[in-house]
Formats: C-alpha cells, sequence, structure tokens
C-alpha cells in the first residue's frame, strides 16, 4: 500500500521546496495527520540538501499497520530525531534506545522522511504518545533540544546540591533553564550579554553572569578582566553546552569545578580543540549526549504538563508562508527561543 503526501524539502540551492511523495505503508508503520511541528536548529544544516525536513511534530493517528499495538487510531503522537529502534539490541533494553545499532535518525538515514508536512509515515517504534494535559504545541517544543537536556539532567548522575551551569540560551538552553531550576539543581546561566537576563531569571536561575570578552585578544580568557570574573564565580559541577557555536574549551575549562562535567549538546561540523593538559590538571570530564530514548521522552512530557512549564514560541502556520517564515528567522538568528508551526491547510 502506498500513501501520497505533501511535503516541505531541501535543495542544493537552500531554496524551501514544497513537494509531494509516495510512501510505502507497512505492516508496522502508522499514518499521521500533523498538527504540529516545532523548529530546531539542527534543521538548518539540511536546507541545502534533498532532505524532507523537520524532526519535531505532533499529530494525529489516522491508521495502523495490522502488528500496531501501541498507539490507536485518533490518538495524538509525537516525533523526534529518532525515527526507528529494533527494541532488542542491548541499548535499547537497557533503556537507552536513542543508541540502538539498527536506528534510523532524521538527517542521516532516509532523505524521505521528516515531520514538515501534511501526514507522515513513521514506524510505531519511533512514536511518543502525547499525555492528555500536555498540549500538540508545547510537546512539538520538547521532541528534541527539551529531550537532549532532560537526559542529561535526569540520566547523568546530577545530585540536588550541585551546581549546573547553562551556556547558549535559546531553543534547548532556555529549556534546560527551566528544566534544571524545577528538578532543584542550582542553575547558572552563562550568556555573552544582558539581553535575557530577567527571562533566565524568570524561568528559574539561581544566578546570570556574563562572560568577559575582549575580541581584541586572542586567548582573551587569560586577560586580568576574564580572570577578576573567574575568581568572582563560583565553578559549575556540571556545564551544558547549548549553544549553536562551537565553544572555546580552554576557557570553558574556567568555569567548572574540579571533577566536573561539560556536555556538548548541539551539533556542530567543527573540529575543537580540547586542552588535555587542563582537563588532567582539573580532572574535567566532557561527555557527550544525544536527545533521549523514547521512554525518556514520554517522562519529559509528563513531567512538564505536571509542572506547567512551557518552552517559549512563536507561532506560524504549517504551510508553504509559515515554513518559510520559521526558516528564514532561523537563519537570520531573530528566533528568540521556539518557533512552532499549527496546521491551517497543507496542499
Amino acid at each position: 500500500m502506498e500513501h501520497t503526501l505533501c511535503v516541505f524539502r531541501g535543495s542544493s540551492d537552500g531554496k524551501l521546496i514544497q513537494d509531494v511523495i509516495k510512501r510505502s505503508f507497512g505492516s508496522n508503520d502508522v499514518l499521521l495527520e500533523m498538527t504540529h511541528a516545532s523548529i530546531c536548529g539542527t534543521d538548518d544544516l539540511f536546507l541545502h540538501s534533498p532532505q524532507v525536513l523537520g524532526h519535531e511534530g505532533v499529530g494525529v493517528v489516522r491508521e495502523k499497520g495490522p502488528n500496531v499495538t501501541s498507539v490507536n487510531v485518533g490518538d495524538r503522537v509525537g516525533v523526534g530525531y529518532i525515527q526507528y529502534v529494533c527494541g532488542q539490541c542491548d541499548n535499547c533494553t537497557s533503556g537507552w534506545n536513542q543508541y540502538c545499532f539498527r536506528r534510523q535518525r532524521y538527517g542521516a538515514d532516509d532523505p524521505q522522511q521528516g515531520c514538515l508536512g501534511n501526514q507522515v509515515i513513521w514506524d510505531a517504534s519511533g512514536l511518543i504518545c502525547i499525555p492528555e494535559k500536555c498540549s500538540s504545541a508545547n510537546a512539538a517544543a520538547l521532541m528534541c533540544g527539551g529531550a537532549t537536556a532532560w537526559t542529561v539532567l535526569t540520566r547523568y548522575n546530577i545530585r540536588r546540591e550541585q551546581r549546573v551551569g547553562i551556556i547558549g540560551i535559546g531553543g534547548m538552553g532556555h529549556l534546560a533553564v527551566k528544566l534544571s531550576a524545577a528538578l532543584g539543581y542550582h542553575t547558572v546561566v552563562f550568556s555573552r550579554s544582558n539581553s535575557k537576563r530577567n527571562d533566565c531569571m524568570a524561568f528559574g536561575a539561581k544566578e546570570f553572569h556574563v562572560l568577559p570578552k575582549d575580541t581584541a585578544v586572542k586567548e582573551w580568557y587569560t586577560t586580568d578582566t576574564a580572570k577578576s570574573f573567574y575568581g568572582k564565580v563560583k565553578p559549575v559541577d556540571h556545564l551544558l553546552l547549548c549553544s549553536n557555536t562551537s565553544e572555546d574549551f580552554a576557557m570553558l575549562m574556567n568555569l567548572v569545578a574540579t571533577h566536573g562535567t561539560i556536555y556538548p549538546l548541539t551539533v556542530s561540523l567543527d573540529s575543537v580543540p580540547v586542552p588535555l593538559l587542563a582537563m588532567i590538571d582539573n580532572a574535567t570530564s566532557i561527555q557527550g549526549s544525544l536527545t533521549a530514548s523514547t521512554e525518556d521522552i514520554s517522562s519529559l512530557l509528563e513531567f512538564c504538563a505536571a509542572n506547567d512549564i512551557h518552552p517559549m514560541a512563536e507561532g506560524q502556520f504549517l504551510d508553504q508562508t509559515g515554513v518559510e517564515a520559521a526558516f528564514h528567522a532561523l537563519k537570520e538568528g531573530s528566533v528568540r527561543y521556539k518557533t512552532v508551526l499549527e496546521k491551517k491547510s497543507v496542499c
């Protein structure tokens, strides 16, 4: 069986294309009518490829294959970066199915698979049921960046008395602040300007520090101004890097306590030098982490619904005009936090 889907994809010249594709429908598949989709910074990486865009979405089940028992027609479900998991490998059975040995991922395995469109066909193993008290718009905005921060904050043995630092207060970063504060951690924000200070304090941060930087000095973190800053700010035990730019690890080492951990969480294609001597000298760890398991995303949605945590999002319609406006804002850097597109009419 095949279904005809209207989708939005990238192209070699970076122009957004509205396209019609045909997708086969298998016994483990689910047909979703998409109602909401959120734009993630990672989507920008695929604008110059034929990838069907989008990996943060929520839709309603309209049809399911004969082997699907986890969802029913009419259910609201979410889709994210991980599109398929086997459910049987060591990583799946140990609660880390985002690292499934047979996984399929957005932008890596199937250029026809993305959630920006009128409908999608998704393997049931990659679906997340949306709790009744969680709105579809909020859920869509949590499916990738929020899930990534959630994994670090809940799966890497952070203790309530510890200091959690966050750099990069955008889509992922503002959610990291809200979640960290709600979990009871002493949340510390590092920023390059004061523009989001009031927001971050309202999100629950205990401290907000503007990083000193003398752009005329190559190793600015060695200047007297920088040294004075480091001397006044107590180091953090855990530092989440949520910025969409490559960070200077030599600078970051000054922010982290002995035996502290740095978590690079955003996608960068750049090679980043790491000062190994500084790592050794302070017993610093660097821990990568990718999105969240389907089980952890479910717990994130439940937690946000129970604690009234809402992503800060600007709205657009899920149509050609809305999608183009959302990607233009993403490219220009004018999105303050998140953009969520809501279905009006597609094709």
